[in-house]
């Protein structure tokens, strides 16, 4: 993920990396029983060609594989950053098509990530005769402070992150309680690197306003954590603002190829991605030249 990449793409990146973390933000219940064998993120394009459209695109779909054998549940999460915006009818192709295709429940979540507190409506109901009635309703979920003790009780990277616009504080302090939060979940060097672009986009921080997080950071010294370091370290290179110098370039690169891998080392290593899916990854990045077969096998190791 780099400083160029716009919300949407940010919170999609976040939580296909973390699906499990994601369902406990969005729909704790699925979690209750604890019988869950994992959660995996499911390819994000839909044929939709009844419509007229060679396809349209999910947001997220995540697929729960219950250890029982159960029918699994389709969670689909449609972001919006703007509440206006919000479209049910789109949301209700996804929901129908995501049923035709796999054959299972799907729980539809609106995610609103906007500050205001214009209503979202949560259904659709179509009853053109007295014996036809079709309702969709949708989970509607709103950054917003009534959120904020789960997600600090969650002490998850994907509850960190989504920390920084349900806080609605002024954007310096909800980047360094979101970083904060991100340090007590216990994220690594890379995976702060990955994502701490994403908590300054949430917060709305602009290039401006760096001075005094860097001031408030200075305040801290060595008593940080070590995702305020990474913080520390992007502030200080100006990492946020838009006159970054291009021979930073290929640092970020090799900053967010060491994400990328460690990503797929903790997929492997908690059961969310077998070793042969992961192995076909290396293979392509180390075809189109992203990666060095040095790089690729150092990365192997790791599950081997």
């Amino acid at each position: 993920m780099n400083e160029e990449t716009t919300e949407d793409r940010g919170l999609k990146e976040l939580f296909a990396a973390y699906p499990r973390e994601t369902v406990a933000v969005l729909v704790p219940e699925l979690l209750a029983d604890g019988e869950l064998k994992q959660v995996v993120a499911l390819q994000q394009e839909l044929s939709l060609g009844e419509l007229g459209e060679p396809s349209r695109f999910l947001d997220l779909a995540l697929l729960l594989e219950r250890s029982d054998g159960r029918r699994s549940i389709v969670v689909l999460v449609e972001h919006w950053s703007e509440s206006r915006k919000v479209d049910l009818e789109r949301v209700g192709c996804y929901v129908f098509g995501l049923r035709a295709r796999h054959r299972v429940e799907v729980v539809p979540v609106v995610l609103v990530t906007d500050s205001g507190d214009e209503e979202v409506g949560d259904r659709i109901v179509s009853a053109p005769l007295a014996d036809v009635r079709v309702e969709l309703r949708v989970r509607v979920v709103r950054l917003e402070p009534a959120l904020v003790p789960r997600l600090r009780a969650l002490q998850s990277i994907v509850a960190a992150v989504l920390l920084a616009r349900a806080l609605r504080e002024e954007a310096v302090t909800a980047v360094l309680a979101a970083s904060e939060a991100m340090a007590r979940s216990g994220a690594t060097l890379a995976e702060a690197r990955l994502y701490l672009p994403l908590v300054v986009k949430l917060a709305k921080m602009s290039p401006t306003e760096v001075p005094e997080l860097r001031r408030r950071l200075r305040r801290r010294g060595h008593a940080m954590p070590s995702v305020l370091d990474v913080l520390w370290e992007q502030v200080r290179e100006e990492s946020f603002s838009e006159g970054r110098a291009e021979g930073r370039a290929e640092g970020r690169v090799e900053g967010r190829m060491e994400g990328r891998l460690a990503e797929l080392q903790r997929l492997v290593r908690k059961g969310y991605l077998t070793p042969a899916a992961a192995e076909a990854e290396l293979a392509d990045l180390v075809a189109s030249g992203e990666l060095s077969a040095e790089a690729a096998a150092a990365c192997r190791a790791a599950w081997q």
